[in-house]
């Protein structure tokens, strides 16, 4: 882990090579090595993997962790240069201190005393060991030892007064140098069997060092001399599993109440932790404050730098060089407590320091700063927007960002005596500082807003997810546990190798339950303590607020970064993944999250499809959740184009995140489905209904699409068990391919199975929601029908009777025994059949009594497609047994429309029986459509001149707006109905039932 310390130890006389990690003993790894002897050396080696890197101490150094019996490697300097140097040191240091020897001295005696001390140490300053094994532990005792203030000893003054500008930039290289090793390799809190110190009294160190005016001005030299040691202040090490075990020894989780762990022990040792990393933050946002006061050039040069060399971290493959990830969460926690009180409700302070052209001016600048290069954009890449687009006056765009934003901190939901005084303690005595130093320079306040989105964006993002996951698998380990305890207990005591094998399954799922605990309470004092939380909140709402001003312009929209995207949408699941999940902060702003998601997720500004891919998974992850449905129902935004939106971006690659996000809103309204009040929203599925109406193209081309890609999924499903099929008589025989093949057509198999599910699901909706589209005399209706009854058709003949089903029974057969093929089953994908016939059933029932459906009858229509009755009848008493065993009163009542549908059904199919049917009939060919070879029933002119069925013409445009013979173009408007012909046709269909 980043940070460690391995020790590697040779045994000579043993020929034995062992490691130890931290101090603590890893085991001998080598034995039998053979002795040095003439002509045969040693060649120390390791190795590294990509963006890796270690420093190497054969001895040159002092050990960190010295283990007895055995010695360096290289020799150290002479032991008579590190005493005198050090009792040098001691020397100056009481003279220093020591009011008794400046008086008894004259001024020039003083003088000539302390530049003779200073000249002999000055070998012992310039050793890099000394300065390791004697000076920093010497200032590091001094510093510690002066009632918790940040001073550095006198003796530091008297050094920075009489050496030379080398001398002192070597020692303040060499100084700094160690001290940011020393952080990266420390951890912030220390426990009984936690070896080594820790990091935060070198932190204050370097603090109190940096304090001292010509150390700091030596510092600042140059941005390469002090950005890496700043790095490495900002560290912090991650723990491994021995420091975690150290510093949480007792391990209590929800549900081990059994198992003999104190609660109370686990919560004061991750209190200890909580409060060891807040000492460690507050010490860094001191250090940032120090280079602050230095000078504000500085300041930018430090975040310009280390965002610059961090620009490649989210890059597949990684380029050398990046800093810790810890750095980047580090700094953003920092800048966030400089800034959050400016975010405060009715603070005026923003306004005045921010100037409001601020981030237009950063967007358009003509030579991008380092972190900007190669920055995608939400426009597309940069070179080619300054060249397409029209850029004169974009840069004093001015953005009026105002933050309604009550913290919960100081007032509302969290208002007492302890938040208020928590508030004053995280922000406002740094925020004063910070405000002192800036004065009026705007460029540095946005600088440190623009840095606070990358920082996440490049660091904290990945920690949220990290945490997340570690939280998932805590969540998987606790189940498992309690699952092999249970079985366990229950297990019969007359198989005592049975009951063996499970108290040992025990043990080993409590191992990972512990660890995964420890781990969670790593990240939640890291990254889930409540100020923190609320900062980054009310820094994602100013960044929303940010983008909704900017959306206004056309042009400047497509200037920012995607990393302004992304951020706002990864930071507000950060706080509905969070440890606990922070749900009362949703209340606060979350209006603005929901207008901007609204109004963008179909914005053509925004040419990345993956960054509004993004958009569409937040959108359908929040309406999993009750309360933030009512978020989007009551947004003006979401009421006026949501709708809208979504059937617009029904195409090719947003399908499967429009339909869901549909579903949810729509959820446990479809037959067999459990009701539910979770996501489902009787306002949004009015506003479908009410939007499909007044947009009848916009309606018309998503239900085009629907059927399309349905029949697709349809189709890939069926194909997807032949493979299977085939790959499983393969393996019978003996022959490639691999079962790893057979799992993949299985993954394949169950995926395009619950996407074809999910389709007629909506496609259910859809009916029930409008069925007069379906039912209607217009030929768009006919056209409809037919293609919804064609795809029934395909989807009974291959899950219910017949020769095509049998491959499906043997899935959900085999579904029983396989995980992978848990989702396939019968009554999954029959459901939503049953619930479109029966929905279309009884609306032309309804329409029937009200004399509305003279001319389309939907059971004529049945019983004239392909769906065989005996598909119908096996769907009727499967279902039948399937509703009738569970509580769901409304799919059983509607099971006797269904039942009432197949009797109509039947009796029209008696009826068909006793009449001469059309296709049994020799047809005259000038009555046939010449694409369908069908009997036209109102046959419609192309401009080619060519007669087709007016049905024919219409399905063929919903995919094509050509003319299927010409190619040219072809509209609905350019057909001419042919009167006559069509007098004819019906004459001669009277004339065959007049013969009969």
């Amino acid at each position: 882990m980043a940070g460690d310390v391995i020790g590697c130890c040779l045994n000579v006389d043993g020929g034995e090579i062992s490691f130890y990690r931290n101090g603590r003993p890893l085991g001998v790894a080598f034995r039998g090595v053979r002795r040095h002897t003439p002509g045969m050396a040693y060649f120390p080696a390791l190795s590294l993997s990509h963006c890796e890197r270690c420093a190497l101490n054969f001895g040159g150094m002092p050990f960190r962790y010295p283990v007895s019996g055995y010695r360096p490697i290289q020799e150290s300097p002479k032991k008579s240069l590190l005493q005198v140097g050090a009792l040098v040191l001691e020397v100056l240091d009481v003279v220093a201190c020591s009011d008794i020897v400046r008086d008894s001295l004259t001024t020039d005696e003083y003088f000539l005393m302390v530049d003779s001390l200073c000249a002999k140490l000055v070998p012992a300053l310039l050793s890099p060991y000394f300065v390791d094994g004697t000076l920093i532990p010497f200032l590091l005792e001094r510093t510690s030892g002066e009632g918790g203030e940040l001073a550095a000893p006198r003796c530091v003054s008297l050094l920075s007064e009489n050496l030379s500008d080398e001398e002192i930039s070597s020692l303040t290289r060499s100084v700094f140098g160690r001290i940011s090793e020393l952080c990266r390799s420390s951890f912030c809190a220390e426990g009984a069997a936690v070896t080594g110190s820790r990091n935060h009294p070198y932190l204050r160190l370097g603090i109190a060092l940096l304090e001292n005016p010509r150390i700091r001005s030596t510092f600042f030299a140059s941005e390469e001399s002090f950005v890496e040691p700043i790095e490495g202040m900002l560290s912090q090490k991650q723990p491994n599993s021995h420091d975690l075990a150290a510093l949480l020894p007792e391990v209590w989780w929800e549900g081990a109440e059994d198992a003999g762990i104190d609660e109370g022990e686990m919560k004061a040792a991750c209190s200890s932790l909580e409060e060891a990393m807040a000492a460690v933050e507050a010490s860094q946002v001191r250090l940032l404050l120090c280079v602050l006061r230095h000078s504000r050039g500085t300041f930018k040069a430090l975040l310009r730098a280390i965002l610059s060399k961090n620009k490649g971290a989210l890059r597949n493959v990684q380029p050398p060089g990046l800093s810790d990830n810890s750095v980047l969460t580090s700094l953003y926690y920092a800048l966030l407590r400089l800034v959050r009180p400016l975010l405060a409700e009715n603070n005026e302070k923003l306004a005045a320091l921010l100037p409001s052209s601020a981030f237009s001016e950063m967007f358009l600048l003509e030579e991008e700063p380092g972190h900007y290069s190669d920055a995608s954009r939400l426009g597309g890449a940069y070179s080619h927007l300054r060249k397409t687009v029209e850029v004169a006056g974009l840069a004093e765009t001015e953005l009026e960002v105002t933050v309604p934003y009550q913290s919960v901190l100081n007032a509302g939901t969290m208002a007492s005596e302890d938040s208020r005084a928590l508030y004053e303690s995280i922000f406002a005595g740094y925020h004063e500082e910070f405000l002192r130093c800036v004065e009026d320079d705007g460029e540095l306040v946005a600088l440190v807003f623009d840095g606070i989105n990358w920082l996440y964006h490049l660091g904290l993002a990945s920690k949220c997810k990290q945490a997340s996951l570690q939280l998932q698998n805590q969540v998987s380990a606790i189940s498992q546990l309690e699952d092999a305890a249970k079985r366990r207990d229950q297990a019969e005591p007359t198989n005592p190798e049975y009951h063996k094998h499970l108290k040992e399954a025990c043990v080993l799922f409590r191992e990972d339950v512990v660890e995964s605990v420890r781990q969670c309470s790593w990240f939640k004092a890291l990254l889930y303590p409540t100020w923190k939380q609320e900062a980054m909140f009310a820094a994602c709402i100013f960044q929303t607020r940010l983008l909704l001003q900017i959306s206004n312009h056309d042009r400047l929209l497509q200037f920012v970064p995607e990393s302004y995207v992304e951020t706002v949408m990864d930071s507000f699941h950060a706080f509905r993944r969070g440890h606990p999940p922070v749900r009362f902060l949703l209340g606060h702003g979350l209006e603005d999250v929901v207008t901007f998601l609204v109004l963008h997720f179909n914005d053509d500004r925004i040419v990345n499809l993956d960054v509004r891919d993004v958009m569409f998974q937040t959108i359908s992850v929040l309406l999993l959740h009750r309360d933030f449905v009512v978020a989007f129902e009551e947004n003006r935004s979401a009421q006026d184009s949501f709708i809208e939106s979504l059937l617009s971006c029904f195409d090719s690659r947003f399908w499967i995140p429009v339909s869901n996000i549909l579903l949810r809103l729509c959820k446990g309204m479809g037959f067999g489905q459990k009701r539910t009040n979770e996501s489902t929203s009787l306002i949004f599925q009015q506003l479908v209904q009410d939007t499909c109406k007044a947009k009848p193209d916009l309606y018309a081309a998503f239900l085009n699409r629907l059927f399309t890609i349905m029949n697709w999924t349809a189709t890939e499903f069926t194909v997807a068990m032949k493979e299977i099929q085939e790959r499983e008589e393969s393996l019978v025989r003996g022959l490639p391919p691999t079962s790893s093949d057979l799992t993949q057509q299985q993954r394949k198999c169950s995926i395009m199975f619950e996407l074809s599910v999910n389709l007629l699901r909506l496609l259910e909706f859809v009916v029930r929601e409008l069925p007069a589209s379906f039912l209607g005399a217009e030929s768009s209706s006919v056209v409809n029908v037919d293609r919804l009854l064609e795809t029934m058709s395909f989807v009974l003949q291959h899950t219910t009777v017949g020769p095509d089903s049998v491959l499906f029974e043997r899935i959900v057969v085999g579904a029983q025994h396989l995980t992978v093929l848990e989702k396939v089953s019968r009554f999954a994908i029959l459901a939503p059949v049953t619930g479109i016939l029966t929905n279309l059933f009884v609306a032309a029932q309804e329409r029937l009594e009200e004399k509305k459906s003279d001319l389309n009858d939907f059971v004529e229509r049945v019983a004239s497609s392909r769906i065989d009755v005996a598909c119908l009848e096996y769907l009727a008493h499967f279902v039948t047994g399937e509703v009738s065993s569970k509580p769901d009163l409304p799919s059983q009542q509607r099971l006797g429309n269904f039942q009432d549908f197949l009797s109509a059904l039947k009796e029209v199919q008696t009826e068909r029986e006793a009449r001469v049917e059309v296709d049994d009939l020799e047809i005259p060919e000038k009555f046939l459509d010449p694409i369908t070879y069908n009997l036209m029933r109102d046959p419609v002119a192309l401009p080619s001149k060519v007669v087709v069925d007016r049905s024919t013409i219409v399905r063929h445009l919903q995919t094509d707006q050509t003319d299927p013979f010409s190619r040219a173009e072809l509209t609905m408007e350019m057909v001419e109905p042919e009167e006559a012909l069509r007098g004819e046709i019906e004459e001669w269909m009277s004339q065959q039932k007049t013969t009969k």
